[in-house]
């Protein structure tokens, strides 16, 4: 809301304009300010609760850490696009072309480690119904949207991409990690 002030000189004082000495006031001057705006909120990120995952029953533990591909192409993707556009986003800015060109050629490459991953816990011997492999589709789901999103151009998909894809690998860290206990 624009609030006005009215500025007016003394009537009793001289115009200090005035060379004839006068004792006329000079108009009443105006000046508008207005309220500024607050800046558009970014959304933040709350980590997902603890799902209390455990090894399932007749599972031994692993030692060979066979989501750890699918972990690091995940910590992979979240700086890339960090770097390439959510830290524009974040600032209330839109992410410059040269950026949505390197997302959009180079984000992709992140996906290799989630079918080696998948691969692992087979061969592993962990059935196809445990939680990290809801997990793993979880995190190729977030990443597939940020490709789309990359290709698109979608400004309003970038914080809910990056947010999703530490999101899923929080997860994946969680379901995985059970499996070494």
């Amino acid at each position: 809301m624009p609030v006005v002030v009215l500025l007016a000189s003394c009537s009793g004082s001289p115009d200090p304009q005035s060379t004839q000495g006068s004792t006329t006031s000079a108009p009443p001057t105006t000046v508008t300010t207005t309220t500024p705006t607050a800046p558009p909120t970014t959304p933040t990120y709350t980590p997902p609760a603890k799902r209390g995952v455990k090894r399932p029953a007749g599972v031994t533990p692993v030692t060979d850490l066979p989501c750890m591909s699918a972990n690091d192409d995940a910590q992979f993707f979240q700086l890339g696009w960090y770097g390439d556009l959510a830290k524009y986003v974040e600032q209330g800015q839109s992410p410059p072309d040269a950026r949505w060109a390197s997302a959009a050629k180079n984000i992709g490459t992140f996906r290799g480690g989630i079918a080696t991953a998948r691969a692992a816990l087979q061969a592993d011997g962990v059935p196809t119904s445990y939680l990290a492999y809801q997990d793993l589709k979880e995190l190729d789901a977030a990443m597939l949207a940020g490709i789309s999103a990359a290709r698109k151009r979608d400004e309003s998909q970038v914080m809910h991409v990056y947010f999703a894809v530490k999101t899923a690998q929080a997860h994946l860290v969680e379901s995985c990690g059970a499996l070494e206990r």
